[in-house]
């Protein structure tokens, strides 16, 4: 994993609200085809570079990263959704990563798996 999303895997991981549901089941990508329920996997989705005057290489780094909650209860999903908010907003000035802003939320389901997924765009920016 590059830095940032090792970082943010590190927050949610770390997270004793966020650890007492989903335990150590935060997966980069893809969940196992047999994980059990709920777990938490994220993406980048975009990833882009701003350059100071007079640098050549980009100095801020943003990143668009997908937190994605799967449960069977829907009401999981929108726990772990309200705690990833705080843990963004509240991140904000340690230092370590600063979670700009929640982008957008999605709410999903598989009648099929009977699984609910939330899906979460979170703008990363890594000074």
């Amino acid at each position: 994993m590059a830095l940032i999303e090792e970082r943010v895997y590190n927050l949610l991981k770390n997270d004793s609200s966020v650890a007492n549901l989903v335990g150590t089941r935060i997966y980069p990508v893809v969940i196992p085809e047999k994980t059990t329920y709920p777990c938490i996997s994220f993406q980048t989705i975009s990833d882009r570079g701003i350059t100071t005057l007079g640098n050549d290489l980009p100095t801020l780094n943003f990143k668009r990263i997908q937190i994605n909650i799967h449960s069977k209860t829907y009401g999981n999903c929108k726990v772990l959704e309200e705690r990833i908010k705080t843990i963004t907003y509240t991140q904000n000035s340690n230092g370590d990563v600063v979670l700009g802003r929640v982008e957008s939320v999605r709410d999903n389901n598989n009648s099929e798996l009977e699984i609910f997924t939330t899906n979460m765009d979170i703008i990363v920016n890594n000074k």
